[in-house]
């Protein structure tokens, strides 16, 4: 099932997806095995890519007990615990699935919980909620944060489309270490040519074409390189 699941999201057959991704689930429920990370993370792109983010959401609740939003509230578990996974489940991998769900809904607030909740800060209120530390929860060698993880917050924040978005952008954005040999190898993970993309595509929904050109500034000063996505955004922002 796994290897027809990861066939049909290769395709981009978004019904099919769907369907698999859901008899799967059904299969593990039946045989009382509890799901890996790699099945785990193809059932929530399977999702994502439906556009389900309350499925995905749903899912990895069901799965973990967890609240998807970072939060300390509780769960409702659809399978009454029969759907579960081990506990290297819980990684970068899944958790970047979920953070994608609150991506195509813009909202931030959850992806910064949940960010919150991976590096084990249980002492932060986002958006009026109190955040959960996960630490202890997953695997302990794969749970922080990566580049990745920052970026799909970063697009929830751009996504939004209003002004609090905007300046959630900015604030992920500026909190991330520009890429360099004398980066620490700890903390915030630094910057990479999507984290640029995004935050000009940000600027670029509101015509701040000052912003985003001092933007595609520091990514040249950085020695990334800019692609094709990044002067798309530039141009875009110039005719706002």
């Amino acid at each position: 099932s796994r290897d027809l699941l990861r066939t049909f999201i290769a395709r981009n057959e978004v019904t099919k997806n769907l369907k698999v991704a859901d008899r799967v689930i059904e299969a593990v429920v039946d045989s009382g095995a509890a799901l890996d990370g790699r099945t785990l993370t193809l059932i929530l792109t399977a999702y994502n890519m439906c556009n389900n983010a309350d499925k995905t959401i749903a899912t990895f609740e069901d799965v973990f007990g967890l609240a998807g939003d970072g939060s300390e509230k509780e769960v409702k578990r659809v399978h009454d615990g029969r759907l579960s996974a081990d506990i290297a489940a819980l990684n970068t991998f899944t958790i970047s699935g979920l953070l994608r769900a609150h991506a195509v809904r813009g909202d931030y607030e959850s992806a910064l919980r949940v960010l919150a909740a991976m590096e084990g800060d249980a002492a932060m209120t986002i958006g009026g909620k109190p955040t959960r530390s996960w630490s202890g929860k997953g695997d302990p060698l794969n749970m922080l944060p990566d580049t990745r993880a920052y970026n799909i917050a970063l697009a929830a924040a751009a996504n939004r489309g209003t002004k609090d978005g905007l300046d959630a952008a900015i604030s992920i954005f500026e909190s991330m270490p520009n890429p360099s040999l004398s980066n620490p190898p700890l903390g915030k993970p630094a910057k990479n040519l999507v984290t640029f993309n995004t935050m000009i595509n940000a600027y670029a929904r509101f015509g701040h074409y000052e912003d985003a050109l001092g933007v595609f500034k520091t990514l040249k000063e950085s020695k990334l390189q800019p692609d094709r996505v990044t002067y798309t955004a530039l141009i875009k922002t110039s005719i706002k």
